[in-house]
Parts: C-alpha cells; sequence; structure tokens
C-alpha cells in the first residue's frame, strides 16, 4: 500500500494556524528540545536554573503519522507535513496575534504550561545557533522557539525527561482539499479592495 502523505496549509481564514504549544512527552516531530544546561552553559553562559528551553516545533516535509483509528474519522494510516513556506507563515502569525504565553501539558484542555515563549524564528542557514549552539540538528526552514518555564511542577517534568518537545495545535487544510468557495471569496475581496484603494 501506497504511503498516502497529506500537506497542510493555513487557509485566509482568521483562526487557520497555530493556536498553541504544547510541552509533551512524545513529540510527533521526534525532535526533542534542550534545556540549558552546565553541558552548554560555557557557551551561553546560562545554567537550567534559568528554567530555559529551545527546541524545533515543526521541521519542514517532516512526514508526521496519524493513526485515524485514534482520530474521528477516515480508516488508514497516513502523514502530515508541512512546507517552508507554510512554517514561515505559521510562526509569523502565532507572534504576531501575541500567543506567546498560550502553552499547554499534552494537549490537555484547561492545563496552563505555566511558561512562555520569549523567542521565535526560521532556520536560514545549516550554521544557524539551533545547530551550532544547541545542537538541535534541523534542517533550513524549522521553526524553533525559546522557553521560559516559571511553572515548578513543569520544569520539574522538564527536568526529569517526563516532557520533552513541542507540539503544535491548530487549524489547518489539506493542500489539495482547499475549498474553492473559499479562493473565489478571497479573490472577490482582493478585487474589491483593490478598487478602494484607487
Amino acid at each position: 500500500m501506497e504511503k498516502r502523505i497529506i500537506n497542510l496549509k493555513m487557509s485566509d481564514l482568521e483562526d487557520s494556524g497555530v493556536h498553541m504549544l504544547s510541552l509533551v512527552d512524545e513529540p510527533a516531530i521526534e525532535s526533542y528540545w534542550v534545556y540549558l544546561n552546565k553541558e552548554i552553559e560555557t557557551k551561553l553562559a546560562i545554567n537550567d536554573e534559568k528554567r530555559i528551553i529551545v527546541g524545533p516545533v515543526i521541521i519542514p516535509n517532516f512526514e508526521i503519522y496519524r493513526n485515524p483509528v485514534a482520530q474521528v474519522n477516515g480508516n488508514e494510516p497516513f502523514y502530515i507535513q508541512f512546507d517552508i513556506e507554510t512554517i514561515g507563515s505559521m510562526a509569523e502569525k502565532f507572534m504576531r496575534q501575541l500567543k506567546l504565553n498560550k502553552t499547554n501539558l499534552a494537549h490537555e484542555d484547561n492545563s496552563d504550561a505555566g511558561s512562555y515563549i520569549f523567542e521565535s524564528w526560521i532556520v536560514e542557514t545549516l550554521e544557524d545557533k539551533a545547530n551550532t549552539v544547541y545542537n538541535l540538528n534541523v534542517p533550513i526552514g524549522t521553526w524553533v522557539v525559546k522557553m521560559k518555564i516559571e511553572n515548578d511542577e513543569t520544569w520539574n517534568k522538564v527536568k526529569s525527561g517526563e516532557l520533552k518537545g513541542f507540539s503544535i495545535e491548530g487549524s489547518f487544510v489539506a493542500e489539495n482539499e482547499i475549498d474553492e468557495d473559499e479562493l473565489f471569496h478571497k479573490e472577490l475581496y482582493d478585487k474589491i479592495r483593490n478598487l478602494l484603494a484607487d
């Protein structure tokens, strides 16, 4: 059976994109954060009591396994992935909407992780600090964040290894399933906006 891969995109709807970052034990991108400890203290002059973690949020074209048995519909396993352009748009919109403290634990509703993002960037070269300073070994186009953990319980879970990485919550559309009505309305909106701008 051929592997089914769905390329996810953001739509033009206001709620499309990343709504929340979740701190999880098994990130779907199979890449973990690092917390700033004595091992890299000499490079950064920071120790783990600063309660800072750095890690990838989304890696471009990384195939994320989805099992529809655990999902609401569908009957065959499949993969989702995001391209570089979509990742850049997701990161930009997340920052523009000031969702820097929208974090939870293991995707549980009403579970505030007690943390906030204070640095966010897209890896632009392989010599990016994500790789040279933090040893994340991620490709160009990866969205990386640096997060401060204020909650004692959350920080203890990070230090013990119970929480190891980031996972996103959001609204996206499949690239080949973008609604034609939505495209028509966008084109119409753009025409009206251009007329009013003249």
